[in-house]
């Protein structure tokens, strides 16, 4: 019932055993694919060891979950190669609502666009996209490369657009990290989605009209969205070659914002200022505002700006009492 693909094997050998419902082991090393590997069978698990290295070589994903229940990817790095594709992980068409009770897991997976300098440049849309029902990921990290082997890297190089883009309803990320994409760096859509954890980095090299003009945001969960709650949501900024003035660090619907617990927005180095954590909520962080700002994002807290630990607060239906823990009522 399990397939080890040997050195070299296939996208074409792998998948025509897991369209035989072989589970898949694949042990260290670096698969240039010539195709997506293609996950059609219910509760099959696609495992890695040592973290191999599976990289889209002509343009396709990486990898694509059709719509079944129960599958298990986990221990893989995935990396964008020189053509371009539209995501490295398509799960799901977009039709599916998925099972509650055999939910799919994505575990320890590392999204990379560039880095090694394996190709001259690398590109692709999204890095993960989720367009089925209760998905479940844990430990996911998506990394449009700030520095190659070769160096720094500008906005012309490595492009990636996201690195999740979320469609599926009743999808939750324990564990998400998003760095340097160039657009909005998660793009959540889908209803009832869960977010336990939330680190972020803007894109170093962007200037005032590739990133404050243009209104992206670390974190953006749809307009028509009505349902929607985070842990913890971090957005980190490092303007590097530009003095750029963004207008905020998430964004969301209006109604879900007490939805957001502890958000918050962090100046690391470089120019230029993110005015709000939250829409157009939460002090400013940057040059000459303060280095981190959280957003006190309670049931109608009061005051509605921010907090610090200890501050006396006003939190409706709050038992605990009304003072700011953790940044929050």
């Amino acid at each position: 019932r399990v397939f080890v693909p040997g050195g070299g094997d296939t996208a074409a050998v792998i998948n025509a055993q897991l369209a035989k419902g072989m589970h898949v082991v694949i042990s260290p090393g670096t698969y240039i694919l010539e195709d997506a590997l293609r996950v059609t069978v219910a509760n099959t698990v696609v495992l890695g060891l040592g973290l191999p290295i599976l990289v889209a070589g002509t343009g396709h994903s990486v990898i694509q979950v059709g719509d079944v229940d129960g599958v298990r990817v986990a221990g893989l790095i995935l990396e964008a190669g020189p053509v371009a594709s539209r995501t490295l992980v398509q799960w799901g068409t977009g039709l599916y609502a998925g099972s509650p009770l055999n939910p799919g897991v994505l575990s320890d997976i590392f999204g990379r666009v560039g880095g090694p300098g394996r190709f001259p440049n690398v590109l692709t849309t999204t890095m993960v996209t989720v367009a089925s029902g209760h998905v479940i990921g844990d430990n996911l990290w998506l990394w449009r490369a700030d520095h190659t082997a070769a160096g720094i890297t500008t906005p012309v190089d490595n492009r990636c657009q996201h690195g999740l883009e979320v469609i599926g309803d009743d999808v939750t990320m324990y564990g998400l990290a998003v760095e340097h994409t160039l657009q909005d760096l998660t793009v959540w859509t889908g209803e009832r989605g869960r977010t336990y954890f939330y680190q972020s980095e803007l894109p170093y090299g962007v200037d005032q009209q590739q990133w404050g003009d243009a209104g992206y945001v670390g974190y953006r969960v749809g307009p028509i969205v009505q349902s929607h709650e985070a842990y913890g949501v971090g957005v980190y900024h490092y303007f590097r070659d530009h003095n750029v003035t963004a207008e905020s660090g998430i964004a969301c619907p209006d109604h879900l914002v007490p939805y957001f617990h502890s958000p918050l927005t962090v100046f690391l180095n470089g120019g230029g200022v993110v005015r709000h954590v939250i829409n157009q909520l939460g002090k400013s962080s940057g040059v000459g505002a303060a280095g981190s700002t959280h957003y006190c994002a309670g049931r109608n807290p009061t005051p509605k700006d921010q907090c610090s630990v200890g501050d006396v607060v006003s939190c409706s239906g709050a038992f605990w009492g009304t003072a700011c823990r953790g940044n929050q009522c």
